[in-house]
């Protein structure tokens, strides 16, 4: 009897101790991995200047996610999340978006839209960011 105590509360206790040492140190964020999912093709737009003169926007973008299952779960609503950044980016002010701070408030806005979009069809928010890989304006 003491003998099986001894084992228990010494080799157990001691195996887990050493199970927990060697585990993985979080990352310094604490958050999981962060994966990507490039949106191809490219989004091009056209919108009017107010000099009546088309212009032509095209931007690259890629989502920013931590769950892998909800990124899944989203990408079955491609058509109408494309949709809706196409919808966003074609309303722009040309003025505005080609300045970094118009680009960067346009890169809040389709996150926002992103999120409200996912959490509306899969019940979570599914992407972190939206992130612009690439931004041309003509």
């Amino acid at each position: 009897w003491p003998a099986s105590t001894l084992y228990f509360m010494t080799g157990a206790g001691a195996g887990k101790g050493e199970e927990q040492a060697h585990a993985p140190a979080p990352t310094a964020s604490g958050k999981p991995a962060a994966i990507y999912e490039v949106l191809a093709p490219a989004f091009v737009v056209n919108f009017s200047n107010n000099g009546g003169r088309q212009r032509y926007m095209q931007v690259s973008v890629a989502l920013m996610s931590r769950d892998q299952v909800a990124l899944d779960a989203l990408k079955e609503h491609m058509p109408l999340l494309r949709n809706q950044l196409v919808m966003l980016f074609s309303s722009q002010d040309f003025a505005t978006i080609a300045t970094p701070v118009g680009q960067e408030m346009l890169r809040q806005q389709a996150t926002a839209s992103v999120q409200e979009l996912a959490n509306k069809e899969i019940g979570k928010l599914a992407v972190e960011q939206v992130l612009f890989t690439n931004f041309v304006l003509q």
